[in-house]
């Protein structure tokens, strides 16, 4: 079933809390069938209303409940409950969020770990390629030789402060994608992705260009 905006008459999923084109919220429409709805006498002998839909001249509403307005969250499509952000799961029903918005989650290789733990010794990104997740073994494999060219370099030009910075930071990204691989293989989370590998590889470009101003300046 699809849910119209009574505000654009733009066509919506039927879980959603609010419209897709202007974005205005089925929760705060309310139609004049609940207002009389709200004034009849209270019936005692009947069990509590379910939350409905409605409709009028303008279009259908939602009355479902809806997460707290001043953050971020997600409705589920099964129960109608609101749940935060970072849950994949439903926290009432345990739906996946994938069902809610439609999408199909990824199915993970059946690999063996330990074939995994083997490709991401020797050669980095691969365990995470071989899990699934090549894009981000992408990403840390540049990073480990991002790593590594700029501690040879720095060691070439006898600076050996920035040269072992960049020598453990190669080492250590290293061993956590190796770390990483055996997660994913296992179905768990990995350490590095995300925000994480940005905050990673931002730090290791800072300290490049604080190193070159160091050095330019030495020379002035």
């Amino acid at each position: 079933m699809s849910l119209k905006c009574p505000t654009c008459g733009a066509t919506n999923a039927d879980s959603a809390i609010w419209c897709n084109q202007c974005y205005a919220s089925f929760a705060e429409a309310k139609t004049e069938v609940e207002a009389e709805v709200e004034a009849l006498p209270a019936v005692t002998d009947l069990a509590p209303a379910q939350p409905q839909r409605s409709s009028d001249a303008g279009g259908s509403v939602a009355t479902r409940q809806l997460p707290d307005p001043t953050g971020a969250g997600w409705t589920c499509r099964s129960c109608d409950s609101p749940n935060p952000l970072d849950s994949n799961e439903c926290t009432v029903c345990g739906a996946s969020i994938y069902s809610t918005f439609g999408a199909e989650e990824k199915e993970r290789p059946d690999v063996e770990p330990r074939s995994v733990l083997l490709w991401a010794l020797f050669l980095p990104g691969m365990g995470h390629a071989k899990t699934g997740n090549g894009l981000l073994g992408l990403t840390l494999a540049a990073l480990i030789v991002f790593s590594g060219i700029a501690a040879v370099s720095f060691a070439s030009g006898s600076q050996v402060a920035a040269a072992t910075f960049f020598g453990v930071a190669h080492l250590g990204i290293w061993a956590v994608s190796v770390v990483d691989a055996l997660s994913l293989a296992h179905g768990n989370q990995p350490i590095l992705y995300g925000r994480r590998i940005t905050v990673v590889a931002g730090t290791l470009v800072f300290v490049i260009i604080v190193q070159v101003i160091t050095q330019l300046g030495g020379s002035a």
